[in-house]
């Protein structure tokens, strides 16, 4: 009989998920079904061409599995592996995690019986389906209740890293010059000087947000008034620091 093969879709932030799922579905049917994950390097091999593996990964798939989440539901890739699955008349199941539930799901995604990853039922309902495309009756039994806390450990990780993305993004458009402090490897950890009270005014609650987090602390003092060829503006003093927590996750914030 031949191997059943299961396509992983996820974007590249979300591959600890899909190596979670590959290796417990991997291990519950003793490797048997061929599990393609796009950013695990035994599902591509070294020299060949990215696209024409996916390409030849979703032609052979027999199951596609769909990362769902705020974050991917919005790429296109997400939607068009999806497509490929609908138009070729597969089971294609969208695994909602971290902060979307299948009930959230947008058009066309919603079309599509969804499952929370999180869910004990739900997560059996997988492997059935795997199951049945083995011939097995009967799903092995499974550590549910330790794979959901892998699991959640993940969305929580996750969760955090989109919402100080959110804030940093915010910070730096409203402030470009603020950039070089929140990437991986700043050359300094701390800014000082004076804004605009506009600009302090804007930035305040994603600073506050952050600060609230633990990632930042930061401080504002006098004002002064500045004069230039338009007029007058009133800026305040400003000092950021940012702590080591923060630039523990900046690789997978910027």
């Amino acid at each position: 009989m031949e191997k059943p093969k299961i396509f992983i879709s996820h974007i590249t932030e979300e591959k600890e998920l899909a190596n979670i799922l590959k290796e417990e579905i991997s291990t519950a049917f003793l490797g048997l079904p061929e599990i393609f994950v796009s950013s695990d390097s035994e599902s591509i091999s070294i020299g060949t061409r990215w696209l024409d593996e996916i390409d030849g990964a979703l032609k052979n798939a027999q199951i596609i599995l769909l990362l769902c989440s705020q974050n991917s539901v919005r790429r296109p890739w997400i939607n068009f592996e999806a497509g490929a699955g609908w138009v070729k008349g597969i089971p294609v199941v969208p695994i909602c995690h971290t902060n979307i539930k299948p009930s959230q799901l947008p058009i066309p995604l919603n079309m599509l019986q969804g499952v929370d990853v999180s869910n004990k039922n739900d997560l059996e309902q997988v492997l059935q389906l795997v199951g049945k495309q083995l011939g097995v009756s009967k799903v092995p039994d499974r550590p549910y209740e330790k794979i959901i806390e892998s699991i959640k450990e993940f969305e929580k990780e996750y969760g955090v890293v989109q919402v100080v993305r959110t804030h940093v993004n915010s910070i730096i458009n409203i402030e470009p010059q603020l950039k070089p402090l929140w990437g991986p490897n700043p050359l300094q950890s701390t800014a000082s000087g004076y804004l605009p009270e506009i600009v302090i005014d804007k930035l305040k609650p994603h600073l506050d947000q952050l600060s609230e987090m633990e990632f930042i602390s930061y401080g504002t003092g006098s004002n002064r008034m500045t004069f230039h060829s338009n007029g007058g503006s009133n800026e305040l003093e400003f000092n950021i620091k940012i702590y080591d927590a923060y630039y523990a996750i900046a690789n997978k914030v910027l």
